[in-house]
């Protein structure tokens, strides 16, 4: 197996005792067998079907005498097939039907006795290869306030999901994966009347939704890369123009510095590159990913989210190949990056307290900083 595959599991409540079986067996081989029993108390039951649906990798229907006609997993089905989700059923009596007759089904005993066999003979990687190709359904957001609701609206999702993955005891995959010049962990944590969003925001005009909407970013990003962990590619040598005044590049560096005091070295990796400054991307676990283009003086223009799970997978595999040949590049050890990047922030933020008003270039600031030593930053 190459990857543990989120597997959702639609059935009838008549057959909970074999799909507990199929939960444990599907375990036993590595994989995440997501159901109704994933949803905490309190949600709304539909909209976590069908959030749990969406952000899996393959949906298996349980189809029985029991599901056979049951009007949920028949909605199940179809929402599944509509988000081009894979379909893998498994019947134990009856053969798929109507919207899903064309899928060749796993069949197994009413005893269960064969169920361990029949799932581990599963090409679980072909499965869902062959769904790679077909249309999925993506989210655009044209401006900065949409882009921050979208980013709020799928952390919420994965923080829920992980509190939902703990009360099971099970396993979950929440690390974040941000590339930008000062990346989300750079927005303050405070109330909207405080003086720092005043320095934050500088010279440029916001809407009145814009504190408490990006507030909320940082503090979802920030549980996340606690809970599960952090890669961070950045640049902090970009400066904002004279529009946003040079504070507000301070206070961001200020802010992210102080973030990364914080975290232990066994949470976080991070690169310096100028390559953060060619797009914004941010992927939460292997849940969603979003890749910000056509920057401009209020935020970028054009945002992509993308939660068909395949697809994740393939946006994770490339961050992770970029940001090890960079992290190698620099010759820094397995821990030694929060460190490092601390110690180059605070050289970074005196230098520009020193230099505020006096015009000096980036050039010349990064001619002082370094003299004739080897730059670190790349610009591949």
């Amino acid at each position: 197996m190459t990857y543990p595959y989120r597997i959702f599991i639609g059935y009838s409540r008549e057959d909970l005792n074999a799909v507990k079986k199929i939960v444990q067996v599907l375990k036993e081989l590595g994989h995440e067998p997501v159901w109704d029993q994933n949803i905490m108390p309190g949600e709304e039951f539909t909209n976590a079907i069908k959030n749990l649906i969406a952000h899996s990798h393959i949906f298996m229907p349980f189809l029985t005498e029991n599901s056979h006609g049951n009007a949920w997993v028949n909605q199940e089905i179809g929402y599944a097939e509509g988000l081009n989700i894979p379909v893998l059923p498994l019947a134990m009596g009856y053969l798929p039907q109507g919207m899903i007759e064309r899928y060749q089904a796993i069949e197994i005993k009413n005893d269960l006795s064969d169920l361990p066999e029949k799932v581990r003979t599963i090409d679980f990687d072909n499965i869902v290869s062959l769904q790679l190709n077909r249309p999925r359904i993506i989210k655009i957001a044209t401006f900065s306030d949409e882009r921050t609701t979208l980013v709020n609206d799928y952390t919420d999702i994965v923080l829920n999901f992980g509190s939902q993955a703990q009360k099971n005891n099970q396993d979950f995959n929440g690390l974040v994966r941000l590339k930008g010049v000062y990346s989300s962990l750079s927005i303050p944590d405070k109330d909207a009347n405080n003086k720092i969003w005043k320095r934050y925001v500088g010279k440029a005009s916001r809407s009145e939704s814009y504190i408490p909407l990006i507030r909320k970013e940082r503090v979802n990003i920030e549980k996340l890369a606690r809970q599960y962990g952090l890669k961070l590619i950045i640049d902090p040598t970009f400066t904002f123009s004279k529009d946003r005044g040079t504070d507000a590049t301070i206070v961001r560096l200020e802010i992210l510095r102080n973030f990364l005091e914080k975290m232990p070295d066994d949470k976080v990796k991070v690169v310096i590159s100028e390559e953060a400054r060619k797009g914004n991307i941010m992927i939460g676990g292997d849940w969603f990913f979003a890749e910000s283009i056509n920057p401009g003086l209020k935020g970028y223009h054009q945002t992509i989210f993308n939660s068909f799970a395949l697809e994740v997978i393939g946006e994770i595999e490339k961050f992770d190949k970029r940001f090890e040949e960079l992290y190698n590049e620099k010759g820094l050890k397995e821990n030694d990056s929060r460190r490092y990047t601390i110690d180059f922030l605070n050289n970074r933020i005196d230098e520009l307290k020193k230099d505020r008003g006096a015009g000096v270039t980036h050039a010349r600031w990064l001619s002082r900083l370094f003299g004739n030593k080897r730059l670190i930053i790349h610009t591949h």
